[in-house]
């Protein structure tokens, strides 16, 4: 009789781990200002994340812009550029399809 309630049991955990809605938090990313730009300009802008006052370790993003109006020339991914202390995607772009992805992260929390 003891198995039968610890298999009931075992099996009562295994349901809720796997059926209990896990909390996702999402952050809002956006670039700082830097004023006004003419074309043929060529800028420098930051990605900065407003995580709403919760502490956050990672970040992942796909940023989408216009090929007809923006050209990504580089990424600086330096210590002083960054708060994440190592990848798990590398920074990359594609002006051909218009994107910017990353998955960074940092092994102390940032607010």
């Amino acid at each position: 009789m003891k198995r039968k309630h610890r298999t009931t049991f075992l099996m009562a955990l295994l349901v809720l781990f796997f059926v209990s809605p896990f909390s996702t938090f999402a952050a809002t990313l956006f670039f700082d200002s830097q004023g006004s730009v003419a074309v043929g300009d060529t800028v420098s802008l930051g990605v900065k994340v407003d995580s709403k006052g919760t502490g956050f370790n990672a970040v992942q993003a796909t940023i989408h812009f216009p090929i007809e109006m923006l050209e990504v020339l580089s990424i600086d991914t330096t210590s002083s550029a960054t708060i994440f202390n190592f990848w798990l995607s590398h920074p990359s772009f594609s002006n051909t399809n218009g994107t910017i992805s990353f998955a960074g992260g940092t092994t102390h929390g940032v607010v």
